[in-house]
């Protein structure tokens, strides 16, 4: 499959307007260029990534949409968002009728780039991992510049294990009874990585984004430095750093052989 398969005339009008809204400043060469460059990354990824190519045209075109409309990309060496094949039922539970659509999700420097384009943080530090003495994850935190008066502040959001647990809880709900494998993939904890991950979007869903509020209010210019990470820990507790080894953490999983409960399509787009 390729986008010329699945895009049609229409398609390329409407993307077109959405990218005129986004980007007001642009001329007509420039959105049509944001447009073309948007469908060229949608193709490379349909060649490259296993199941996309089996996904609803419908569901595609919302993921190209929807990365113009968050003013992302699409383009794989960025890393800012993930499309993932998602198997739903448009049938009934009685007559199950699957079908697979791609599902647009934040990578965490497409949470980062949001969250910045509508003014709810002016810079983020690197999330920080705590390891206990058998070197299994057991919390985490990150620093946040938001806008303040009579200046901008940092603000500290730490996350705990019993918080760990509840995403775990809330996987397996969601994935009827299987949790994310990356849950339980470092020496029977969570996978760090995946946890910086988990922290960057747990600490930005937390942030007030209403971008009318941020236009209309003056947020002085001013340095602020960075904190420290001086907060004491037990003994037992140690403060990591790892390689950036982050790999897609997917929560989805196939479609069981049984009937599951109803699932509406429109509401997966």
């Amino acid at each position: 499959m390729s986008t010329q398969e699945i895009v049609s005339d229409e398609h390329v009008h409407t993307l077109t307007k959405i990218a005129g809204i986004v980007c007001p400043n642009k001329n007509q060469i420039e959105l049509n260029n944001i447009v073309n460059s948007e469908l060229g990354f949608l193709d490379q990824r349909l060649q490259l990534q296993a199941g996309l190519s089996e996904c609803t045209n419908e569901s595609l075109i919302h993921c190209v949409k929807q990365a113009i409309r968050d003013n992302l990309t699409l383009n794989r060496s960025a890393g800012l968002v993930y499309l993932i094949p998602h198997p739903i039922n448009v049938g009934s539970k009685e007559v199950p009728e699957w079908v697979k659509v791609a599902t647009y999700l934040l990578a965490p420097d497409g949470y980062i780039s949001l969250a910045r384009q509508t003014g709810g943080i002016l810079d983020i530090t690197r999330a920080k991992i705590i390891l206990n003495g058998e070197g299994r994850v057991v919390g985490g935190s990150v620093n946040i510049l938001k806008p303040s008066h009579p200046a901008p502040r940092w603000e500290l959001y730490e996350f705990e294990e019993w918080e760990i647990e509840r995403w775990k809880a809330a996987s397996t709900k969601k994935n009827r009874g299987v949790a994310n494998p990356l849950y339980k993939s470092w020496k029977g904890g969570i996978d760090p990585e995946f946890m910086r991950a988990k922290i960057i979007k747990h600490s930005l869903s937390k942030l007030g984004t209403n971008i009318n509020e941020i236009k209309n209010v003056e947020i002085p210019q001013v340095s602020v430095p960075a904190p420290e990470y001086n907060v004491e820990a037990p003994s037992d507790l140690i403060d990591v750093e790892h390689e950036e080894v982050f790999e897609v953490p997917t929560e989805i999983t196939e479609a069981p052989e049984s009937a599951p409960t109803e699932t509406n399509f429109f509401n997966n787009l």
